[in-house]
């Protein structure tokens, strides 16, 4: 390949993968701005590279090996630019802001926290008293905040659970810097467990995490460091780092062809954030047991993963499977036996 074929490609990727990572997936969420022109243009241009530098490389050559061009676009697409891409897009996530609804008004008193972490970040959130002497930390998923588990931490504080609803770092009210995986997820925990262990109406051997997606793999990774969490929900969690490839439920030849691509994206990711990559969730499970831990999945993709994380402790983790209610829906689609199914499970873990 000669250099300009090769200068082509690599500012081509270079240009399209920051164009979608930090512009196109904004736009796409929030809406556009005058300030995501250049961002546009610097995608337009990436793709323009591209096509020109394929078209440099494989001019000249006889016909027939131009077809080659289309599996090798495939296979640089699916190996190289995509998992560049949700490296850059999960490292520099676009702001999120709080909703406008609080507890208050859902009719709970609740008042506004400022939690500072082990790293000197000050995290946001909503504190929702305990009266029975037992507190969860409610966490939020990916590019969400607290307004995400504002429904969660209502109906955890109606039968006297105490809630810490937090923002993640870098979302909504939150310092620091967001990253869209969770794996600065440990330290904000810990933080929200010391916030909840210094309240006086909360018992420090009486705490618990629930977590959504995102949040719920923080909590179970959390839980995996820290003693004092006796109790874990974990909704939607499926991956996040690449020691979790070994959990795909897929057939081992798809999981050994992807295996490059899972690595280029992980270690993207790490280069790109100062948070370091976490243990497997699987490993995490094991490690938390005998502590139990409840498992929800709202689709058939999450079971799978769900049943092979319940595997390595299947005597201290319990599986609510809901393949027909979609991500995170368990609470939306089934109200009351969400609100059975955790209050029991909570009530049992961190009774006095």
């Amino acid at each position: 390949m000669r250099w300009r074929e090769s200068a082509a490609l690599l500012a081509g990727t270079a240009a399209t993968v920051a164009g979608i990572g930090l512009t196109l997936i904004r736009v796409l969420k929030l809406g556009s701005t005058r300030g995501d022109v250049p961002g546009l243009i610097l995608l337009a241009a990436g793709i323009a590279l591209l096509v020109v530098g394929t078209v440099w490389l494989f001019r000249g050559v006889r016909r027939w090996r131009r077809l080659l061009a289309i599996p090798a676009a495939l296979l640089w697409i699916y190996y190289v630019i995509l998992p560049l891409t949700v490296a850059v897009y999960v490292t520099h996530p676009p702001p999120t802001e709080v909703g406008s609804r609080t507890p208050g008004d859902l009719g709970r008193p609740y008042r506004d926290v400022t939690v500072p972490t082990e790293d000197g970040v000050r995290l946001s959130g909503w504190y929702l008293p305990s009266s029975n002497g037992a507190a969860v930390v409610a966490l939020h998923g990916s590019g969400e905040t607290r307004s995400g588990v504002l429904e969660h931490a209502v109906r955890l504080a109606e039968p006297g659970f105490g809630v810490l609803a937090l923002d993640a770092r870098g979302h909504g009210g939150s310092g620091g810097t967001a990253m869209d995986w969770g794996w600065y997820g440990t330290l904000d925990v810990r933080a929200g467990v010391s916030f909840l262990a210094g309240q006086p109406e909360v018992d420090p051997a009486r705490i618990g995490v629930l977590g959504l997606s995102m949040g719920g793999e923080e909590a179970l990774t959390a839980a995996a460091e820290d003693p004092r969490i006796r109790a874990v929900v974990a909704e939607g969690a499926t991956i996040r780092a690449f020691s979790d490839r070994h959990s795909v439920p897929a057939p081992a030849l798809s999981r050994w062809l992807s295996t490059p691509h899972w690595w280029v994206q992980y270690a993207a990711a790490d280069m790109m954030t100062a948070a370091r990559q976490p243990i497997a969730l699987r490993e995490a499970v094991r490690r938390i047991a005998p502590r139990p831990v409840l498992l929800i999945a709202g689709t058939p993709l999450e079971a799978d993963f769900s049943r092979g994380y319940a595997s390595v402790a299947p005597a201290s983790t319990q599986l609510w499977l809901l393949p027909e209610a979609g991500h995170t829906r368990a609470l939306a689609t089934h109200p009351e036996e969400w609100v059975e199914r955790v209050t029991v499970f909570l009530d049992r873990a961190l009774g006095p």
